[in-house]
């Protein structure tokens, strides 16, 4: 069920996003439907689930495909890429480097062109300050037991550019448990930023863990439009990384042994969390 102040926001955030010189008559009808849908699915569908519908809607309408970010893409990957031994440095330097490598992961998470105007002086400040971010010591001790016992994870990846920081998380957690066997789950098709097959192999993904496409063009995780493959990836794994808010809004409540990591970026999560933009979120889902 999608909160009144999301519904808001979505209607907010759609209402006027059409091409300029679209047909006046395809924005009314384009306006009058999208109306219709959060009036009429906001109680069975999540956030990410109606977001991803509404772009269907857009090129119904509008016949045009949604902004193609593949240069952006690749161009924070090689940013991130080149900043990441400083940051290996960094992790190896610190008294707890699995704890370091989970704040580098959740600075990247910045990364949002789907809810952010990003900047990259942003970026570098919330990295060169990720060492403030705060961690709840309960979720993260829990989070460790699970890493250590786990027999397999499913990496559940969002942006691009912080895929650089998981990998780094991911190599600081095989570490801890050498016979951890991961898999990194991305996008089956081209949404927003978000991780492809293609940033998996353009980051050296398929070095530490295995890489799988979740079979999807929607938002989020929603278990129900994944490949079976991808589900049971998720559905039987021992742990589940799942990063972003977007992930955490199409999985809350699954009761599978998920957690979630991310940045706040929004008013309904930092009041959920009770905490300011940009801090750091580990939460458990059991």
């Amino acid at each position: 069920m999608i909160k009144p102040v999301c519904l808001d926001c979505t209607w907010n955030k759609n209402m006027n996003k059409y091409p300029e010189d679209a047909d006046p008559a395809l924005v009314k009808d384009y306006q009058a439907r999208l109306r219709q849908l959060l009036d009429s699915k906001a109680s069975e569908w999540n956030v990410p689930e109606m977001g991803s519908y509404i772009k269907q809607l857009r090129r119904e309408i509008f016949h045009q495909e949604e902004f193609d970010y593949s240069d952006v893409k690749y161009h924070f990957n090689e940013l991130l890429l080149s900043f990441a031994q400083q940051m290996t440095d960094h992790i190896r330097e610190a008294e707890d480097p699995v704890l370091m490598a989970v704040k580098y992961a959740m600075a990247g998470n910045y990364i949002d062109f789907a809810v952010l105007n990003v900047e990259e002086e942003t970026l570098w400040d919330l990295i060169g300050k990720a060492e403030e971010l705060t961690v709840d010591r309960d979720t993260y001790r829990k989070f460790l037991h699970e890493a250590a016992k786990a027999k397999t994870l499913t990496y559940i990846t969002d942006n691009c550019g912080e895929i650089v920081m998981d990998k780094l998380l991911i190599m600081e957690l095989k570490k801890v448990n050498p016979e951890l066997d991961v898999t990194v789950m991305v996008r089956g098709a081209k949404v927003a930023n978000d991780t492809t097959i293609e940033d998996a192999v353009q980051t050296g993904i398929p070095s530490v863990a295995k890489v799988l496409d979740n079979g999807t063009w929607m938002d989020g995780t929603i278990l129900h439009a994944l490949s079976e493959e991808a589900r049971s990836s998720i559905i039987h794994a021992d742990m589940v990384i799942a990063k972003g808010q977007a992930n955490y809004e199409s999985l809350a409540g699954c009761g599978l042994n998920v957690f979630y990591l991310f940045i706040c970026k929004c008013a309904l999560f930092m009041e959920r969390f009770g905490v300011e933009k940009f801090s750091g979120v580990l939460v458990a889902e059991r």
